[in-house]
């Protein structure tokens, strides 16, 4: 992307700059990745600098960020890669993936409890079993959904979205490693101190378990270039924190146990 530096994945816990220097950070809120924790900690660490962009309004947005380019110094919601194209100020990117198992189990929950899902009408008697046997067309709304949000791009594949990340996103965290990512975060935006709880996160090994053999396969099938990239993710993240100095592994140890992140 024109004007915005390319970070590499040693520097995503770097030098904190001044807020009057930072791009504007836009946060890829992929649907079931800690939802309800993520967006009360933005909203706790931005407060009136964060901007929650509601995609049925894209051209509210828009117009809002092109009369005050500097309003906001995060935006976060269910939008894709790609924002930053139709915005004057320099942006970089930052998002969370979910084991894409587990992600699928929770996502397909979701929609059976919310009778006012647009898909709703499509889950039969709210089994697994018939969601995963709906035609190819409505399963396509499903397919690699991670993939396509952190690309923008439907039909990705996992060399071109690693690709992309290394490029375009300083971190991508992980659900599973959400202590991690919370720490990144803080150190690359000077964030405050942080008390956290983890809320609306099911057990992801626990959710993979319940699955028959069938409808784990199928549901592999369904997300299986979310499940190349997720593993990407979650090395990296490992590498990332391996390098960190004993003193910020010694934090974020401290944090998984008391759910405190002090500055």
């Amino acid at each position: 992307m024109d004007n915005r530096d390319n970070v590499s994945v040693h520097e995503a816990a770097g030098e904190v700059k001044p807020a009057s220097a930072r791009p504007l950070l836009l946060y890829v809120h992929i649907p079931k990745t800690a939802g309800t924790s993520v967006a009360a900690m933005f909203h706790e660490q931005f407060q009136e600098k964060l901007g929650v962009v509601d995609m049925g309004n894209r051209e509210h947005w828009l117009n809002v960020l092109k009369l005050l380019p500097c309003r906001y110094d995060c935006l976060i919601g269910h939008f894709a890669y790609g924002l930053h194209a139709e915005l004057a100020r320099s942006c970089e990117y930052a998002s969370m993936m979910r084991n894409p198992i587990a992600a699928m189990v929770s996502y397909h929950s979701y929609i059976v409890r919310r009778t006012d899902h647009p898909l709703h009408a499509c889950m039969g008697d709210g089994s697994l079993e018939h969601f995963l046997s709906l035609p190819a067309e409505t399963l396509a709304v499903f397919r690699n959904y991670q993939t396509a949000m952190l690309t923008g791009k439907p039909g990705a594949s996992a060399e071109e979205t690693i690709r992309l990340i290394e490029r375009e996103y300083p971190i991508v965290g992980t659900v599973e490693q959400l202590e991690e990512t919370v720490f990144l975060l803080q150190q690359r935006y000077g964030w405050g101190d942080i008390h956290m709880r983890r809320e609306n996160v099911g057990n992801s090994a626990v959710q993979r378990n319940k699955l028959r053999p069938t409808e784990y396969r199928r549901i592999a099938e369904l997300v299986g270039v979310d499940l190349m990239v997720y593993a990407y993710v979650r090395a990296r993240m490992e590498k990332t924190v391996q390098a960190l100095p004993k003193q910020q592994q010694s934090a974020i140890r401290e944090f998984k146990a008391t759910g405190l992140l002090h500055l």
